[in-house]
């Protein structure tokens, strides 16, 4: 995955407009997932076409990370990429290859005015 740069956890982030496009070009695949760690109400009010959800503050979520593929390709995001950043970090601790946050979460990918669903997800 194409970086932007290091984020406050030491994660691998992306801009929105990198990540709009790399969206755009693997969406289809079945090794790419876009992954929002946000809380179901938040995911509802808008969340990025293609999203899985694993809610970060769930007690599940280290246990539901752990069943993840390892080989596959993670782009996270949340509200404003504190919380994606923080999973982010805490995949690549547990040996996980190819993450990186959406820098800025949804907060900057509605300042770009990029499209958004509304609704619920299936879990990630």
């Amino acid at each position: 995955m194409t970086q932007y740069g290091i984020g406050a956890h030491g994660e691998p982030v992306i801009s929105a407009t990198l990540a709009r496009g790399y969206i755009e070009e693997h969406a289809e695949r079945p090794d790419f997932v876009l992954l929002d760690v946000r809380t179901d109400e938040e995911i509802e009010d808008a969340h990025i076409p293609g999203v899985l959800r694993l809610d970060i503050l769930s007690g599940e979520f280290q246990q539901r990370v752990n069943q993840l593929e390892r080989g596959h390709d993670y782009l996270l995001v949340c509200r404003s990429g504190n919380r994606s950043g923080y999973a982010a970090a805490m995949m690549l601790q547990l040996g996980f290859q190819r993450v990186a946050n959406l820098e800025g979460g949804m907060l900057a990918w509605l300042r770009q005015g990029y499209p958004v669903e509304e609704g619920a997800v299936e879990m990630g």
